[in-house]
């Protein structure tokens, strides 16, 4: 590291900042090398024309192949996203919202059971009698008898 005459704070700072942007982009080459391997080195790996690539993409649309799509859309979503636009494909945001049908009027109900009859009020003395378990009959009491 060299060292430099005082300028002030600001200048040794961008000196530093210029003597270390120097080092790195004097490594990039090796460490991208080091990192991704020689172009011809890798076999796994292809070039692949824009055509090749909408081949691929409406291959994985039309089989549905959500798991694929996804990880590409992981991977290099700026390129995911302009093959789609280039197949034709609309990503949910761009799609417009389907207008919904008017309500329909409910059909009028038909008409209810006519009415109950009235029911007569009981006699004087008449009662009726108490349910002691539910289902089970009711019983009435009748009117004493007098003679």
């Amino acid at each position: 590291m060299a060292t430099y005459n005082d300028q002030g704070p600001n200048g040794q700072v961008q000196r530093l900042q210029d003597e270390i942007t120097r080092e790195v982009n004097a490594d990039a080459q090796h460490i991208a090398t080091s990192v991704f391997g020689k172009k011809g080195n890798m076999p796994d790996m292809a070039r692949m024309s824009d055509e090749q690539l909408d081949a691929r993409y409406r291959t994985a649309y039309m089989n549905q192949d959500r798991q694929w799509l996804t990880q590409e859309a992981q991977r290099d979503p700026e390129q995911f996203v302009t093959i789609a636009r280039r197949i034709g494909v609309q990503l949910p945001e761009e799609i417009p919202p389907v207008p919904q049908p008017p309500p329909v009027a409910a059909p009028p109900l038909p008409p209810g059971p006519p009415p109950a009859p009235a029911v007569a009020p009981l006699a004087p003395g008449m009662t009726l009698g108490a349910v002691a378990q539910p289902a089970q009959p009711v019983p009435l009491t009748a009117p004493p008898v007098t003679v």
